[in-house]
């Protein structure tokens, strides 16, 4: 069931959450929550299975972890906050649906993320050039989708595995392979049917990326000249929840990567902003 921007605030201030999902994603969303004092209606976060551990997961950022099961028996007047990547979104939601979750009782909230934190658009359904956002971009993360993008072109043959690790800082492998397939998708629908503007990016008005970095690759590699965007205030808070969403040399390095793969990084993202002088 679709709800408005209103309709979900509301629903977040009267009724008991419970976030399903217990990944940066969700944590992101608690975050984002508790920004913007809307957190006090969160009683847990509950996970399809629970695994047998040493308390590592037994908490997300203070929440109580448990099995969805546990949970729907716990609290069966809940409202499901799916607070995960979109490529894992229909897979979760089926099973609400097989526990007898009715729609209009769990929302997908990933969408909402940049209204919660940041309020209302300031300007909705706006051209900008893909080249604009580049020249604003620093997140070495935006190298590594471009790194895909030629790789899937048949130009370089280690893009998949440096998306994938760049994306594994925050996500586990089935996802990430989930979200590079889903990327590969992408560029074949570009290929076959040009640029759907059904599907924007989502700026702040310094042109920070906050949602969209795949789409604003696919953009840049294809020529487009534009592209449709809602554009956000700055925040300089919001930085604090993205956490390892956007990446720079030092979070790479805490997680593995060499200096030469993070040389390649940064020589790519000036690459990037090189080719649209």
């Amino acid at each position: 069931m679709q709800y408005s921007y209103e309709e979900f605030v509301e629903i977040l201030k009267s009724r008991k959450i419970v976030i399903y999902g217990a990944g940066s994603m969700a944590g992101r969303f608690y975050g984002i929550l508790c920004k913007r004092q809307l957190e006090g209606n969160v009683i847990c976060c509950a996970v399809t299975v629970l695994k047998e551990h040493s308390g590592e997961d037994e908490f997300l950022q203070g929440l109580e972890v448990i099995a969805l099961k546990d949970a729907i028996c716990r609290y069966p007047d809940a409202f499901f906050c799916v607070a995960v990547h979109e490529s894992n979104r229909n897979e979760m939601v089926h099973m609400l649906q097989m526990e007898g979750i009715e729609d209009k009782d769990y929302i997908w909230p990933v969408p909402y993320n940049c209204e919660l934190m940041l309020s209302k658009p300031i300007k909705e359904k706006i051209y900008i050039s893909p080249g604009e956002i580049v020249r604003s971009c620093d997140d070495l993360s935006v190298a590594f989708r471009w790194l895909a993008i030629k790789q899937y072109y048949g130009l370089i043959d280690n893009g998949y595995g440096l998306y994938l690790r760049s994306l594994m800082i925050y996500s586990n492998q089935k996802t990430a392979e989930k979200r590079l397939e889903s990327f590969k998708s992408l560029l074949s629908n570009w290929d076959k049917n040009g640029y759907d503007k059904e599907f924007g990016c989502k700026v702040d008005e310094e042109l920070h990326i906050l949602d969209g970095r795949h789409r604003l690759c696919a953009a840049l590699w294809h020529k487009e000249k534009y592209l449709l965007c809602d554009m956000y205030r700055y925040d300089e808070t919001y930085e604090d929840l993205e956490g390892p969403f956007v990446q720079d040399a030092a979070t790479l390095e805490k997680n593995g990567f060499s200096r030469q793969e993070i040389e390649l990084a940064e020589k790519t993202i000036a690459e990037m902003k090189h080719s649209l002088i």
